[in-house]
Order: C-alpha cells, then structure tokens, then sequence
C-alpha cells in the first residue's frame, strides 16, 4: 500500500488508483485532476510538468494524462522529466541508442574533443558513473546524454553535437 506520508509521488510515477491512497480523504481530496478538474479519478498519473508555482509534478486523470506530451502512446508510458522543463520517454531513447549505438565511439570522440580538459574529465566521470549502472561503456553513457538531449528537444543527435561544438560545452547533455 502507498503510504502518502512517506512517498515521494514525483519518484513514484505511472497510475495510482484510489485504493492505493486508503481511506485518508483529506490526501484524496488533493487527488483532482488538475488539468479538467475531475474530482477523484478512479485512477491518476504523476507528470513530470513544471508547474508556474514552482510545483515539479502534476497530477491528472488518466485521460488528461495520456493526451499530455509528456505521455508516450507508442510506449504507453509516462516521460521522465528534468530539471530544464524538458521531458522524454525513456523507451524511445533506447530505441533511438540501440539505432546509433554503432556509432557510439564517433559520438563520444566528437564530443570529447571539442570539450575542455576540465570539462571533458567532468563528462567522463558522469559517463562513468552511468556506465556502472548500465553495464554499457562509457561510449555508450555519452551517447545516452546526447541521444536524451535530442529526444527532449525533439532534434537529432547530430544536431546535439553540433551544438556542443559550437558551443565548445557539454553543460547541455550533462545530467
């Protein structure tokens, strides 16, 4: 059972029915919909939606969420937000790592060499430390950064790079 005063919703992402909230109707009648305004859905989704009150998450009703572009239909799963606004759908970045991944060493090597030393050490560490998470090498963690990058922004991972490029940065990709 989910237990409102120990759980960060944000972290719990995906649908939560009311059972899941007991009987505590002082937390449910927090539980509207907060884009249509239904009074306690049968069951919510936590977006990752920055709201103007500085709020991270917002909280929906199942159709309001999966109408919400930060809602994956393909996937039929809700996006990872982050600190930029920006959201993605992690399945869809797989997909689009497991398309370029041959091209991973390219990516890392293009990036790399346009970065400072101090910099390039600071995306490598972060690498690193996604690598030992992922099992993937280090490559393929830089390629990830880039590959999350285009899918938020809705571009490709070739534009990302020419944006570090140009900028001589990879503050943009950095976690």
């Amino acid at each position: 059972m989910l237990d409102l005063n120990t759980t960060n919703l944000y972290s719990v992402g995906g649908r939560l029915t009311s059972e899941q909230f007991g009987d505590r109707e002082e937390r449910r009648t927090d539980m509207d919909c907060e884009i249509c305004g239904k009074k306690e859905p049968e069951s919510i989704m936590v977006l990752p939606i920055h709201k103007s009150d500085g709020a991270l998450i917002t909280i929906v009703c199942e159709d309001c969420g999966e109408k919400s572009s930060a809602y994956c239909v393909k996937h039929r799963r809700i996006h990872q937000g982050f600190d930029d606004g920006t959201t993605v759908c992690i399945a869809c970045v797989e997909e689009l790592i497991a398309q370029e991944r041959h091209n991973a060493r390219h990516v890392a090597d293009a990036v790399m060499k346009h970065l400072s030393l101090e910099e390039a050490a600071d995306l490598r560490e972060v690498a690193e430390m996604s690598s030992s998470v992922t099992g993937d090498p280090t490559e393929v963690s830089i390629l990830r950064f880039v590959a999350s990058k285009a899918k938020r922004t809705k571009t490709s991972v070739e534009m990302v790079i020419d944006i570090i490029v140009s900028s001589g940065s990879a503050e943009c990709i950095l976690p």
